[in-house]
């Protein structure tokens, strides 16, 4: 199909192509008339997640790529909890039941309305109402209506009675301008005659009319009589305790089972309440910022406003309570893991106290040092007085060699042996006090009076010397007193020394004592050390780690404080309908559509159609075409069109008449059939006939009639055609002559034009089909080709001299410009100018310029 093809398909169906569409977009404008306007709020919080002050350092309190993006995901999925969306909910529904009237900040006044036809009293009494001070009595008096009570069943009106308790110090008069309430009426609801009150009485302040009524199931419910006037507007105050205490309590009631009101009012698809309404609440990151903006769309502005408020209250809540439960959990870990590690390093240290308490060590490394410091003391001591008792006991020796020549010697031992005890004795007391090195004033005193008296028996031992001694020298030559001098110094010398080595023998066996003593003290101490050191390091770790805890606690506190940067608005204007586009998009649907079907139509369309089609069906060579007549193709010459047709038609006639050398031959016979039975045979026939008959030729026309057949339509010829009846005997006839009887007409005939029933349907003689010069076989164009079509023509063609023709009947005007060319017309220039261009014909002239 060429575009001129398109194009001409296309007006043939215009009607359909152009109706369709305005139909279906005037439906659509029609049915949106009504179209639900839309408001949008929209906020932005700060997350500060990036760029928000840290008490970490800056290089662990930097996020990466992957990890901001995985927060903010954090954060807009937490949008979409379903724990947020269920709070969003209930406090959206709540704070529309605690308003007395409506309020276009928090809900519309058709909002509310169906609010208050929706929800039962039952529900409605699950507010908590808020504790009245001593203004909230005075309320402001809303207009009330009457309830619609049509359709209730056993209906029955209750007074209710709300009571006000009488404090001290108040009269009838000030609880009167409390309540707001008149003193009389007062005195009339109570019926009482004094307006002295007692403290503790009751006071009916207000009576509320109910309706009682019994529902579908037999039960009993109420309803308010009068309701406020939903038309009526007073500015909503909602007290916020109250409005805490009523979510909680909504809260239990919607987790206690999936029956109630409340878990089906969120859970179906309510357009305000429902989690399905809420979770069109959008979130998204603005670029790489800390941002996030929110936006919500319905079709009431207050409750747009309001819903957004809800979300970002349910949400910092939620997301502080994310952030506290993650470091909660690890700073509890930490705090008991310190208390372990102190239990355990306070044990280990109470073990080294008891240690050092029963070992009686103050300071062990001191004192190991100190007592190394004074053994070697000792030693060096011990030592320097073993010489010195050595060296003493020597020349004592050689002394006594010298003096046993002396008159009183023996005198003199004996009297010193007694000196020599005292003064060892004392000299052994001066020793151990002073290896005590005790620095007690008694102890000094005590060593100071031990060496007077150690002086004074060196007197008595240096006058009994002189006493006894009156030789002034020994046989040697020395002097006596010299020597004895000598002698008693070195007396004086042994006995101290002596005394001092067995002093300092016994602190020798103390010391080797103590060695053995704090020897395995120290492997002890070292291990309870060890083990100190252990617990401390654990300690300290664990210690740092809970520091380190609480820091990161600290920090997503800070971290979890979410600002709100721009607030929800109220929207003032709704959203421009899309009504329009709606439109629009339905006639453009209505189009493409329609022209779809049309050329899904064309293309799965097997009927004949054109003549080319005919040709490629039947397999036969085209005689010619005969058009249709229809007046939706307007300017068309049909009449010179259906005349140059069926001239063609006998110019092929004469073509082949020559070719098959047919001229010398007469009559020509020719045979009109097809396959099908309303192809159009005769009308055709008659056509060729009358054409023939107008050049000159002698022709004989002979239809054929059936049994008690009434043709379905009459055509014009030139003269009545024979007609002969196609009975059982017609297929028996052996030539035409047997059918038609030739002698009535004039014996020169030049052709013989013969039709025969369909060949499909009826029988046909053999002995005729082959005695046939010229078979002609017409079909019609608004018909389809079958099989049944193409088993008959090869039936018949078994009998012809030659191969058929084809004559397509009916055909489409548009479609015979194969054969004649371009239609003659009348068309405009333009028309002609658009013809041009679609054919990409742009240099073709309608005549040569001589």
């Amino acid at each position: 199909m060429d575009i001129v093809q398109f194009i001409k398909l296309l007006r043939k169906n215009m009607l359909l192509i152009v109706l369709v569409p305005i139909l279906l977009a005037g439906l659509v404008f029609y049915g949106t008339k009504d179209l639900t306007k839309y408001y949008i709020s929209t906020a932005t919080i700060y997350t500060g997640l990036g760029s928000g002050l840290s008490l970490e350092s800056e290089a662990n309190a930097r996020l990466d790529y992957f990890g901001s993006k995985m927060e903010f995901d954090n954060i807009i999925n937490l949008f979409k909890a379903r724990e947020t969306q269920e709070e969003v909910a209930l406090s959206l529904f709540i704070q529309g039941l605690s308003l007395k009237t409506w309020d276009p900040q928090y809900i519309s006044k058709e909002s509310f309305k169906q609010l208050q036809e929706l929800v039962p009293q039952y529900i409605k009494n699950m507010i908590v109402l808020p504790n009245k001070s001593s203004n909230d009595f005075k309320r402001t008096q809303i207009p009330l209506i009457l309830n619609d009570t049509v359709g209730l069943q056993d209906k029955q009106i209750r007074i209710k009675n709300k009571y006000y308790l009488v404090q001290s110090n108040e009269s009838l008069f000030s609880i009167s301008s409390k309540l707001g309430v008149s003193a009389s009426d007062l005195m009339n609801k109570n019926t009482i005659t004094s307006t002295n009150l007692q403290t503790g009485d009751s006071l009916i302040y207000e009576q509320e009319e109910l309706l009682v009524y019994k529902k579908p199931d037999q039960s009993l419910d109420t309803i308010p009589l009068y309701i406020p006037d939903p038309n009526y507007y007073l500015k909503a105050e909602i007290d916020s305790i109250s409005f805490v205490q009523t979510l909680k309590k909504f809260k239990k009631y919607y987790a206690d089972n999936d029956t109630n009101y409340l878990y089906g009012l969120l859970n179906y698809e309510h357009k305000y309440y429902s989690m399905k309404a809420i979770d069109k609440v959008e979130a998204r990151r603005i670029q790489g910022s800390d941002l996030i903006e929110l936006s919500f769309k319905t079709s009431d502005p207050g409750i747009c406003k309001q819903t957004l408020n809800f979300s970002i209250d349910a949400f910092k809540r939620n997301y502080k309570k994310l952030k506290e439960n993650q470091s909660d959990n690890v700073v509890a870990y930490f705090e008991e893991r310190v208390a372990e590690t102190s239990i355990n390093l306070q044990a280990a240290e109470n073990r080294l106290l008891k240690f050092n308490q029963d070992n009686n060590i103050i300071n062990y490394y001191e004192q190991t040092r100190h007592i190394s410091e004074q053994k070697q003391i000792l030693e060096s001591r011990y030592y320097d007085e073993l010489m010195l008792f050595t060296a003493a006991d020597s020349a004592l020796k050689k002394l006594d060699q010298q003096l046993a020549n002396q008159k009183g010697i023996a005198r003199l031992n004996t009297e010193m042996l007694g000196y020599r005890n005292q003064i060892s004795d004392i000299t052994y007391k001066i020793a151990v006090n002073e290896l005590n090195d005790s620095p007690d004033p008694k102890t000094i005193k005590a060593i100071e009076s031990l060496k007077m008296e150690q002086a004074n028996l060196r007197d008595k031992i240096n006058r009994n010397i002189d006493s006894v001694f009156g030789m002034q020298f020994s046989a040697q030559g020395v002097s006596s007193n010299e020597m004895l001098t000598q002698w008693l110094n070195n007396l004086l010398i042994y006995e101290e020394t002596k005394a001092k080595i067995a002093a300092l023998g016994e602190r020798r066996s103390e010391f080797q004592r103590t060695y053995e003593q704090f020897a395995p003290l120290g492997a002890k101490l070292s291990r309870i050390e060890r083990e100190i050191n252990v617990y401390e390091q654990q300690y300290l770790s664990v210690l740092n780690s809970l520091n380190l805890a609480k820091l990161k606690q600290q920090n997503l506190d800070l971290q979890s404080n979410i600002k709100t940067v721009d607030s929800p608005y109220f929207p003032l204007a709704a959203e421009s309908t899309k009504r329009k586009i709606f439109v629009a998009a339905a006639f453009i649907a209505g189009l493409m559509m329609v022209l779809f079907v049309i050329l899904v139509l064309e293309y799965f369309d097997n009927t004949i159609k054109t003549p080319f089609r005919a040709e490629k069906l039947s397999g036969l060579e085209l005689l010619t075409a005969y058009p249709r007549f229809t007046k939706k193709t307007y300017g068309v010459d049909y009449e010179f069109i259906s005349n140059r047709l069926i001239e063609q038609a006998i110019q092929k006639l004469r073509s082949i008449q020559e070719k098959e050398n047919l001229q010398k031959k007469k009559p020509v016979k020719l045979l009109f059939f097809s396959t099908q039975s309303t192809d159009g045979k005769s009308f055709l026939q008659s056509a060729i006939n009358k054409k023939l008959n107008d050049y000159g030729y002698n022709t004989l026309s002979a239809n054929y009639r059936l049994p008690n057949y009434k043709p379905a339509f009459s055509y014009i010829a030139p003269e009545k055609p024979i007609e002969y009846t196609i009975d059982h005997d017609t297929f028996n006839k052996k030539n035409i002559n047997e059918i038609i009887d030739l002698d009535k007409e004039s014996a020169d005939l030049d052709f013989i034009l013969i039709e025969i029933p369909s060949i499909t349907h009826y029988a046909f003689p053999p002995s005729i089909i082959k005695d046939i010069d010229i078979a002609i076989m017409v079909v019609r164009s608004n018909r389809s080709w079958s099989k049944a079509d193409k088993n008959s023509l090869n039936g018949i063609k078994q009998f012809l001299k030659s191969e058929p023709f084809v004559l397509l009947n009916g055909a489409n005007a548009e479609s015979l410009e194969t054969i004649l060319g371009e239609l003659p017309r009348k068309r405009s220039k333009m028309r002609r100018l658009f013809k041009r261009i679609i054919q990409l014909q742009f240099f073709e002239s309608e005549s040569l310029n001589s």
